[in-house]
């Protein structure tokens, strides 16, 4: 923060805290979708690659780090090898 800059306020902080969980909350109603697609992408991942589909976690989280605070979608995939065949 620079020497000039006002720190911001705690209406502003609440305010975003609220818009973050707002969208999440939205998001999670979604866990059908979620789940589609964490179904899809393993069947076009295991084309390419081995994985430890026990471990596969795919979800939404709420990004802080970019100027529009969009929503990600975070997968953790776990490799144990490449599929030579593919």
């Amino acid at each position: 923060m620079g020497l000039f800059s006002k720190a911001p306020s705690s209406g502003n902080k609440a305010r975003e805290r609220l818009k973050a969980v707002l969208v999440i909350d939205r998001m999670n109603n979604s866990a059908h979708v979620i789940e589609m697609m964490k179904s899809e992408l393993l069947m076009v991942l295991k084309k390419y690659l081995s994985l430890d589909e026990n471990d596969f976690d795919l979800h939404i989280q709420q990004s802080q780090d970019n100027e529009y605070d969009n929503p990600r979608l975070v997968a953790d995939i776990p490799i144990k090898s490449l599929n030579r065949k593919a």
